[in-house]
């Protein structure tokens, strides 16, 4: 989970082979006070939905292709997009300097 500024709150390592939206509640429930939680489409799940709507948190999701009813998203959702993508391009650097 990020804030406005792509700053990262809450980390949850789990294996590769994990989708991400399995830790979703979890890492909701380690930050107190989340009025709206912005995702990419891996987290449109109805699990996920019905948590979220349960602790009064307001999805701002974009629908997968398959989902019957899309729900409106704002440019906002891209920035947990961009932390993932920062967070590739350090481990690309790590790696990198590991086999030197």
């Amino acid at each position: 989970m990020v804030d406005e500024q792509c700053r990262p709150w809450a980390f949850v390592l789990t294996p590769g082979n994990n989708a991400d939206c399995v830790m979703a509640e979890e890492c909701v429930s380690l930050i107190p006070g989340v009025k709206q939680l912005l995702a990419d489409k891996g987290y449109d799940t109805d699990a996920i939905r019905a948590f979220l709507k349960k602790h009064g948190i307001k999805p701002v999701i974009p629908g997968q292709s398959n989902r019957k009813r899309k729900s409106a998203t704002t440019k906002k959702s891209t920035r947990v997009e961009m932390l993932s993508t920062m967070l590739l391009q350090a481990e690309r650097l790590q790696t990198h300097r590991n086999k030197i």
